[in-house]
């Protein structure tokens, strides 16, 4: 019940654009915290856990895929698929768009560092700014982290 009644009530995107007011994104959110649950992954600092973890598989391929898989790997579900050229661009930075202020605090603590702030009152849904909707003159971040 907790979540039904205060899904997303004071994250800035899900204000700006009403998610916080779909019943059904709540229902998706109870389901993906049973899933998260079940997997041992919920509780305190999810938010930071996920970020760190992000960061350290993108770390592995930086250069270079870990181990290379072709589509007999996928199983026969996929063997449809044709088999593709091998990447040879692999990722310099991570990156991420940090909405509010907990993940602006999440994104601080792992050193990214910001390249660009942007006001909220800049989007709009339903011909209201995002900034009108929460009530304040709000903010996100775009911020990147060298790997």
């Amino acid at each position: 019940m907790v979540i039904k009644e205060s899904f997303c009530q004071d994250e800035y995107v899900s204000i700006g654009c009403e998610i916080n007011k779909n019943p059904k994104a709540a229902d998706e959110l109870l389901q993906l915290c049973a899933d998260a649950a079940l997997d041992g992954a919920s509780g305190n600092r999810i938010g930071r856990y996920l970020c760190e973890e992000s960061i350290k598989a993108a770390k592995r391929h930086k250069n270079g895929p870990v181990a290379p898989i072709a589509v007999e790997d996928m199983g026969p579900k996929y063997s449809m698929l044709k088999a593709r050229k091998p990447l040879t661009t692999f990722p310099k930075i991570c990156s991420a768009i940090w909405t509010s202020p907990y993940s602006q605090k999440i994104g601080k603590t792992l050193n990214f560092k910001v390249h660009m702030t942007v006001p909220l009152s800049e989007f709009m849904h339903d011909g209201k700014s995002y900034s009108e909707r929460i009530g304040a003159p709000v903010f996100c971040q775009i911020a990147a982290i060298p790997l």
